[in-house]
């Protein structure tokens, strides 16, 4: 079922969309989510949460990734050489379990922050801050975690798009009409995320997994990275179970 389909085969469906996005907010649903990251510490996920993406995010992580001796100014350089593009100004969730983590958000568990690469092959960027900024990122990635959360995505923290694809995702999914069947919220297509235009609360964190073995797609075979042993004081046990009264669908 493709989503310009829907108003013609659901004459109602605009209203029925926009009683379900009113319905899920007002009751605080929220939505089973993943987020694939490779910090240098999980402290900030359970002190502040997630954060959408803003320059005073990408700033922080430059400084973070770029290590001691990467001044404030070296910082506004390398900005200025990234392009957020559609993820500025927001968090994004996979859609999911921790098994389904699809090969693109693999990538932030290779690499750490991949946007960052983009200053490697920035021509606003001298060389010698080129170099720095790789040097620092490369000693980061090697002390870095590669983790895998569980999130209870919160509904009304979504964005207007991300509201909408969810509901869409739902109708569709869940009424049989024409051109599809119902299908289970965790059989939606893998690429599916959970937008965010305002922080997750670490509240929202159900649990998380690290070390993470990864395929490593970049070097034209599979390597299997288990990332590093950690005894990490803010694990929390994965629920056994999500039964239907819980609030992540």
């Amino acid at each position: 079922m493709f989503e310009d389909d829907l108003e013609s085969v659901l004459p109602s469906f605009s209203r029925l969309l926009f009683d379900l996005c009113v319905y899920l907010e007002t009751r605080n649903y929220s939505f089973l989510g993943i987020h694939c990251c490779r910090p240098l510490s999980l402290a900030g996920y359970y002190e502040t949460g997630f954060q959408p993406l803003s320059e005073g995010r990408v700033r922080q992580l430059i400084r973070e990734y770029g290590g001691e001796g990467f001044t404030d100014d070296d910082a506004a350089v390398c900005l200025t050489a990234l392009d957020l593009g559609c993820r500025r100004d927001l968090v994004m969730f996979s859609a999911g379990y921790p098994e389904d983590v699809d090969d693109h958000s693999k990538h932030y568990l290779l690499i750490g922050p991949e946007f960052l690469c983009e200053i490697a092959n920035a021509i606003t960027v001298a060389a010698e801050l080129k170099q720095k900024f790789s040097d620092g990122m490369e000693r980061s990635l090697a002390n870095s975690i590669p983790t895998v959360f569980v999130v209870a995505v919160p509904f009304k923290s979504m964005s207007e798009a991300g509201r909408i694809g969810v509901a869409t995702q739902l109708i569709a999914g869940h009424l049989w009409l024409r051109s599809t069947q119902p299908k289970r919220s965790k059989d939606w297509c893998r690429d599916m995320s959970l937008v965010c235009d305002m922080p997750v609360p670490p509240s929202a964190i159900i649990g998380h997994t690290h070390p993470v073995e990864i395929p490593n797609f970049f070097s034209g075979r599979k390597v299997i990275s288990k990332g590093h042993a950690t005894r990490c004081g803010f694990c929390k046990p994965l629920s056994g179970s999500l039964a239907l009264s819980d609030p992540a669908l």
